[in-house]
């Protein structure tokens, strides 16, 4: 009675892992091969551009364009274009912020989830400028002293993310971390969705 009951128990227990993978028709092995995909983006950047007493902080939402390749569940290569936005204060002060990034990611496949971190190299770029307006004996003046910012250069970026499976389509939430000189370093909060061809 005891091998009857052990067997029935393993016999419920492979009914019910049974049902459940088969209720679950999303949760499978990662797709492989070429993707594509499109995000929006939140970015923050202190101290973009610097006046002679004042600093713009940057905090905008644009968009940016991905294309990547995953030949296997733990592994795959990207490129991302990002463009950060324009900041624009009164006329006093603008910026603009464009990325190009080429990343690894590892990945940890779940049955619904991918868990990821991101390492690679950014290449960006910064035109804007900021000004004050001079206080003359009068009060504020016209003149306006601008200290223009138009300049690129490379760093290390690094990322974690998580992104939800539904067969060959996956939405995903992904935080990067980058420096640009003589700013306090950029954050970028993405939401984006890619395909797998």
């Amino acid at each position: 009675m005891a091998a009857n009951s052990t067997s029935d128990s393993i016999m419920q227990r492979w009914l019910l892992a049974a049902l459940l993978v088969s209720a679950c028709p999303y949760a499978r092995a990662a797709e492989h091969g070429f993707y594509l995909g499109a995000g929006v983006n939140r970015s923050e950047i202190d101290a973009v551009a610097r006046g002679p007493v004042r600093t713009l902080d940057f905090d905008e939402t644009a968009w940016r364009a991905i294309a990547g390749i995953r030949p296997l569940d733990f592994l795959a290569a990207e490129l991302t274009y990002t463009d950060l936005g324009e900041e624009n204060q009164w006329g006093q002060a603008r910026a603009e912020v464009t990325t190009l990034s080429a990343s690894v990611i590892g990945l940890l496949p779940l049955p619904f989830v991918d868990i990821y971190g991101k390492a690679g190299i950014v290449r960006w770029e910064v035109d804007g400028s900021a000004g004050d307006q001079c206080i003359g004996p009068g009060g504020p003046c016209v003149l306006m002293l601008l200290v223009p910012r138009s300049d690129s250069g490379r760093d290390a970026i690094y990322g974690a993310g998580a992104q939800v499976k539904l067969k060959r389509m996956a939405i995903r939430f992904e935080y990067e971390t980058f420096d640009i000189d003589d700013t306090e370093g950029a954050e970028v909060y993405t939401v984006g969705v890619t395909w797998t061809f």
